[in-house]
């Protein structure tokens, strides 16, 4: 198993600044956390402020912070060190996120692993209410929950898991495979022995890292469970990787090769391959569409119809591509 993801020997905090943050009234890193709070940052002093606010605004107090700076080029760490001792700042030669996310594990103490991007935010109870799901349900090795784009509102992603259909591991990694609940690792806090015998991140990919990651988990014997309530502020952002439908789709193709290919008999692979295209195509359809890029949203709708015409969602994409075509024809005619 990689050594990067064992827990670090100790945490070293100098005493009297732990003293003065104490009598201030401010949090502290904990010296043995339950929970170990990675956040992996990039070019972003602004909002990764904003997300250390939701982690110290958390009615969950047994936690410590590791914030990997993935060589920022701005002023990114400097901003951060003023957080110090409050978290652990790690500097590291830009290596993109999911080296990020393993070095911020291997220089972490927590038994539980909870994840959160830069540009997001947690609802303050968002850590309580998965360490004591957790604690109830030892069989579970990660647990997610729902997101939101406006609390005020109360807007939330549309969930297409129920607990009725993850009766199994097997069950859960072929759900994963065809429809992975929502990709945002903001949701998640896993266990540190599921991380670890899994073997983390890979590396090589960029996009589709998180999905790629619950894939492995499942495989590895962990079960997935989640609480359908919206606890994290998302914050999509346009230098996101999830927001580049390209990086996206190389991803996407990289999982398909990796894991439909496993699927017994041909038949199985056939028909899941049909329909995982076709989610990602679309996918990607509706990320070129944000983008404004009419014309490749178009031809990645066209791959989705070609790749499974008999899906339940066609209907949809054949509603979203008459659509994109009218709007590209109007603004045509307007020019």
């Amino acid at each position: 198993m990689p050594e990067r993801l064992g827990a670090c020997s100790g945490l070293h905090v100098d005493p009297i600044e732990r003293l003065r943050f104490v009598q201030a009234g401010l949090p502290t890193v904990s010296i043995n956390p339950r929970v170990s709070v990675v956040i992996p940052t990039y070019n972003r002093a602004e909002q990764t402020t904003r997300a250390l606010e939701s982690v110290w605004n958390q009615t969950f107090s047994d936690y410590e912070i590791v914030v990997v700076d993935d060589g920022s080029t701005d002023n990114t760490a400097e901003v951060l060190q003023q957080f110090e001792p409050r978290i652990r700042l790690i500097r590291q030669p830009n290596g993109g996120v999911s080296k990020a996310r393993n070095h911020g594990v291997s220089a972490s103490n927590g038994e539980l692993i909870a994840f959160l991007d830069s540009d997001d935010e947690w609802l303050p109870n968002k850590l309580q209410q998965q360490v004591e799901f957790l604690d109830a349900h030892r069989s579970i090795g990660f647990v997610a929950c729902l997101n939101t784009y406006d609390v005020e509102h109360g807007f939330t992603y549309e969930n297409s898991f129920s607990r009725d259909g993850l009766p199994s591991v097997v069950t859960q990694f072929l759900d994963f495979l065809l429809a992975p609940f929502p990709r945002n690792m903001s949701r998640y806090v896993m266990r540190r022995e599921a991380l670890v015998k899994c073997g983390g991140f890979d590396e090589s990919i960029r996009g589709a890292e998180d999905w790629e990651l619950c894939l492995r988990l499942l495989q590895s014997g962990f079960a997935f469970d989640f609480l359908d309530e919206a606890l994290v502020v998302y914050q999509p952002g346009e230098d996101s990787l999830s927001a580049d439908p390209e990086i996206m789709i190389q991803g996407e193709q990289l999982i398909k090769s990796r894991y439909l290919s496993q699927l017994q008999p041909r038949w199985k692979r056939w028909w899941y391959g049909s329909k995982f295209s076709a989610q990602a195509y679309f996918s990607a359809a509706l990320g070129f569409r944000e983008r404004r890029s009419t014309s490749r949203s178009v031809a990645c709708l066209l791959k989705s119809l070609f790749a499974n015409p008999l899906a339940p969602r066609t209907n949809r994409r054949l509603l979203t591509l008459l659509s994109l075509c009218w709007s590209d024809g109007r603004n045509a005619l307007t020019r």
